[in-house]
């Protein structure tokens, strides 16, 4: 073989162990990015069901406040009750968006 095949076969094989840590490299990338991507689709739901529990608990306060509890002769404690359980309710899902973000973290290094 003359010089200058040796050196076409030498280029054409770093070619190609260039290309398939590329595609291994790749291949891992698109792996890390579906996570995320799965993650951010459990934090937005956990988000918008953070912001349903606030709304549900500012309707209770309201009530509460403005004198609805009275004039529909509600029950004054079970309105509390009813906003008791849904902060706790937002607590809960507050803890699941930081466990979810946490997580996010340790994937990262």
């Amino acid at each position: 073989m003359t010089s200058y095949e040796i050196f076409s076969t030498l280029i054409a094989v770093l070619a190609v162990v260039i290309s398939s840590v590329s595609l291994v490299r790749t291949r891992k990338l698109a792996i890390k990015q579906n996570e995320f991507s799965e993650k951010s689709i459990r934090v937005s739901a956990l988000i918008a069901l953070l912001n349903e529990y606030k709304s549900q608990v500012s309707v209770f306060e309201k009530a509460l406040i403005d004198g609805t509890v009275q004039r529909e002769n509600l029950s004054h404690s079970g309105m509390e009750e009813a906003a008791e359980k849904y902060r706790e309710k937002q607590y809960q899902t507050l803890q699941k968006i930081e466990e979810e973000l946490s997580g996010l973290k340790g994937d990262e290094t």
